[in-house]
């Protein structure tokens, strides 16, 4: 049985929270999950509200999605969530976000957290 192909549109988000907004509405139906990196590749891999024996997405307009989703939003949105998350998170979300700077800053390289690599993500830190 082929699996059923879920399809997201890039154009209609181009912040993070959008992208989990999008998520929640297109692949999960707005089941309760985390809304971040970690929560969406567990979504990839299953439950979560997601078809049972797998499913395929379709990313339209991807390429403005791997414009605007960048970064420069990764580093934004690590930002705000650290002043509204657990005061128990804060210094993992620090970690977090010095790793995406020095991405972001690796002598014009970039790794990590952008829709090139998505979802898949290193726990050890890149070296350039």
């Amino acid at each position: 049985m082929p699996k059923p192909t879920i399809e997201i549109d890039g154009s209609h988000f181009d912040t993070l929270n959008g992208f989990w907004e999008e998520i929640s509405i297109r692949v999960v139906r707005k089941a309760s999950w985390g809304r971040n990196f970690d929560a969406f590749n567990d979504i990839l891999r299953g439950d979560f509200g997601t078809p049972q024996g797998g499913f395929k997405i379709r990313w339209n307009n991807f390429q403005r999605s791997r414009e605007t989703l960048g970064h420069a939003e990764t580093i934004r949105w690590l930002e705000n969530k650290i002043e509204h998350c657990h005061p128990d998170n804060v210094e993992f979300i620090k970690r977090e976000l010095d790793a995406a700077r020095g991405r972001a800053d690796c002598r014009g390289h970039h790794h990590g957290h952008h829709s090139n690599s998505w979802p898949r993500r290193s726990r050890r830190r890149r070296r350039c």
